[in-house]
């Protein structure tokens, strides 16, 4: 399925760990016992790149010339779904000194976007997508701080309610403040934030959300392609202290972004719910049957009671013609509450409408609908769209005292446990490339032997039972200055699905907004999802694990 890596969704889409397919794909090399270290680092550069080996533009015709973007800075919610609205209507500030408030220098932000994307749309810079404009802002922008400002004002709905602000993406320290009081921090720019408001924030008035935002420490020196300078030196220090857009310092198909992508990349949003709320769903299916006449549905639904009671809930989930109810008693904090077949039958979907990939079918999808109450009434609701597809995989495994063996891997059937490590130390050499190893076969049909083949030792992808001829390519950055609104992306999705292609490689996993996932979804792509430090088998280590392990 299509997953954020912070987060987790019911969706259609593939997700696998990029290091899975790879190293099993390489063949032909006189192997070690187990897959080798790549020596090469990412090393970035040194210093910043000789002005002398610079690109030089061929024609002296002047390009585009900055111009100014109408922005809205009207201070505002915008509704988005129940008790949810996007918080618009903000201005930015550059603050090379850090932590005290500009006085002055204030102009219209755009949010979801990046301090780059702001000062392009006030007239500031051109363009860097065009021509040699991008050599023409300074690196500056990337050793410096910024603040955010808008206006909140929360609807008369919020009295008595827990209200919250959400932020679903920053890059890459954020402090918020409101009224000039601190609510927390956010590092890494794939963690959610999200921070209780005081009930005094629902008194009716405005009030002042402050955020300030620094870009990743170490920003480094991008490296300038060109003839004379050649592809360069790959990432920096900046891909060690992720995690955040890596490419942003420069690689070897993408010059240095001069802000790192600094800023509010994704929405603001307010939440208003009851004392419980809805997590992130999560809908799996298996396929019983080889001709795929039944599915079986489980829906788990995250709640989080934010009270200090424990708390009666009953928890509704509604899609086509299934409708479910289920009450249970959620103790403060964080539970699970777990919709399954055995349970409901109704989630034996009999002749379901499945997702497939591009070119085997239609990527059918269908719209879930769940709610909490209380005995105060209503409390929360969540909407999303979700596939009913099961993913497996024949693969050739090492066994530890038996000769390597083809399975068939049905991970949902695993029930949450790996079975299949594929660590360096257990990636190792079998006839005709490389295998991972096989820890144990876990519950019954998650791991089943298979005859031999001649694809061996090759993987092949399945897709409810049908093997899959996966056709795609890197997908580099969703937009290298993280444009990243439906409108903009979906005709590269499109093209995709045009093409006859079937997967997106996201790259070093710089691509984690939700519409990226939905936008596969709705074309029938599978995403093969890295994590932002490893490209191919490169050894880089996180300098902080947890920040890294925080932002999965």
């Amino acid at each position: 399925m299509n997953v954020r890596p912070n987060t987790i969704y019911g969706r259609p889409g593939l997700r696998l760990i990029a290091l899975v397919p790879l190293v099993m794909l390489l063949t032909g090399q006189s192997a070690p016992q187990s897959w080798p270290l790549q020596a090469k680092q990412q090393m970035g550069e040194a210093a910043p790149v000789d002005p002398a080996r610079l690109p030089v533009a061929r024609s002296i015709a002047a390009g585009p010339t900055p111009r100014r973007i109408a922005v809205d800075a009207t201070p505002r919610l915008e509704p988005e779904a129940p008790g949810q609205w996007r918080v618009r209507g903000w201005q930015m500030a550059s603050s090379p000194t850090g932590a005290a408030m500009p006085a002055g220098g204030w102009m219209a932000a755009v949010v979801p976007g990046t301090a780059l994307t702001t000062l392009i749309a006030n007239g500031r810079y051109a363009d860097p997508s065009y021509g040699l404009n991008n050599l023409k802002i300074p690196e500056t922008l990337a050793r410096q701080d910024y603040w955010y400002r808008t206006s909140l004002t929360l609807p008369a709905s919020a009295r008595g309610r827990y209200a919250a602000l959400v932020f679903e993406g920053i890059n890459y320290a954020a402090e918020v403040r409101l009224d000039g009081q601190p609510l927390g921090t956010i590092r890494g720019a794939f963690l959610r934030g999200r921070f209780a408001l005081p009930a005094t924030a629902a008194d009716g008035r405005a009030h002042r959300l402050e955020v300030r935002i620094s870009p990743p420490p170490r920003p480094g020196f991008p490296h300038e392609q060109s003839l004379a300078n050649g592809p360069g030196n790959n990432g920096g220090q900046m891909t060690l202290d992720g995690p955040t857009f890596v490419a942003a310092e420069g690689w070897d198909w993408i010059p240095g972004v001069r802000d790192r992508n600094a800023g509010l990349w994704q929405d603001v949003k307010l939440a208003v719910t009851g004392p419980v709320r809805i997590g992130d769903l999560d809908v799996r299916t298996i396929l019983p049957r080889a001709d795929n006449k039944v599915a079986d549905v489980t829906i788990e639904v995250p709640l989080v009671n934010q009270s200090d009671q424990p708390q009666s809930v009953t928890v509704r989930a509604a899609f086509d013609a299934v409708a479910l109810t289920k009450t249970v008693t959620a103790a403060p904090g964080a539970s699970i509450v777990t919709l399954s077949p055995a349970e409901f039958p109704a989630l034996h979907v009999a002749n379901p409408r499945l997702w497939w990939p591009n070119g085997y079918g239609a990527p059918e999808l269908h719209a879930l609908r769940v709610t909490t109450a209380t005995a105060g009434g209503a409390s929360d609701e969540r909407h999303i769209r979700f596939g009913m597809r099961e993913i497996s995989y024949d693969l050739t495994v090492n066994r530890t005292a038996a000769a390597p063996q083809r399975v068939l891997y049905r991970p949902t059937l695993g029930a949450g446990a790996q079975l299949i490590a594929v660590d360096h130390a257990n990636i190792r050499p079998v006839e005709g490339g490389w295998a991972p190893t096989m820890l144990e076969r876990g519950p019954a049909g998650a791991v089943a032997d298979q005859p031999p083949t001649p694809l061996a030792p090759h993987m092949v992808i399945r897709v409810n039972h049908v093997p899959i001829a996966v056709r795609g390519g890197n997908w580099g950055m969703d937009d290298w200055l993280k444009r990243v609104d439906t409108a903009r992306l979906e005709p590269y999705f499109r093209l995709h699905r045009d093409a006859n292609l079937n997967t997106i490689r996201n790259w070093v996993g710089q691509s984690t907004e939700e519409n990226f996932f939905a936008l596969a979804d709705k074309y029938g792509l599978m995403v093969l999802n890295d994590f932002w430090i490893s490209t191919q088998d490169w050894n880089g280590e996180p300098d902080d694990a947890k920040l890294f392990l925080a932002n999965a």
